[in-house]
């Protein structure tokens, strides 16, 4: 809990918009907290960062990347690498059985598959501060991630079939001898 804390965590957002309304329907307890920290505007809170006033602030991505990455002396970061906890989108508003929908639809799609929204982000929301950032980085565990495991559990099963196969064919070699030698109890010592 951000009261919890000593000192408190200080954090909030702009009164009155969609993150607001987001966090006090979702998380009430954190609202609550929050609302004594919240700036009037998006300037207020950078400015609000900057000076220590603040210690986040909560906004949407795509114009925190933006201010973050136009920021004179690049002393602001976003965390999440882009990635965003509440997602409202935007959206284009048509009129009922419109003609354009499908060819918004797949146009929109095509720009989607080819990466070009990437390729604006990168273009026009990161800005000086690009190179200076300094992300930790985390993924979901996935076949990918996990291939080492499953790579060395293969080895070690490989491994221990190979040591199986060398004792069984000790214990067939030696069998004969130590029947003769009647030294049987160290045959088993050896195999146990």
């Amino acid at each position: 809990k951000p009261q919890d804390q000593y000192p408190p965590f200080r954090f909030g957002t702009v009164p009155n918009g969609s993150t607001e309304r987001n966090i006090r329907s979702n998380y009430p307890e954190m609202h609550s907290h929050m609302v004594k920290y919240n700036q009037k505007g998006v300037e207020d809170a950078l400015n609000s960062l900057k000076t220590g006033k603040l210690d986040a602030f909560i906004y949407d991505a795509a114009v925190l990347n933006y201010m973050a990455g136009k920021d004179e002396g690049c002393k602001l970061v976003t965390i999440g690498s882009g990635k965003v906890f509440a997602t409202t989108g935007y959206g284009i508003a048509l009129q009922k059985e419109s003609r354009w929908k499908r060819p918004i639809d797949l146009a929109l799609l095509q720009f989607l598959a080819d990466g070009d929204t990437q390729k604006l982000q990168t273009v026009w929301l990161t800005g000086i501060c690009r190179n200076e950032k300094k992300e930790v980085m985390s993924s979901k565990l996935d076949i990918d991630n996990m291939a080492g495991v499953f790579y060395m559990l293969l080895v070690a099963m490989g491994l221990s079939l190979l040591v199986f196969a060398w004792e069984h064919l000790l214990y067939w070699k030696l069998r004969h001898s130590v029947r003769k030698s009647e030294r049987l109890d160290f045959l088993l010592a050896i195999s146990r």
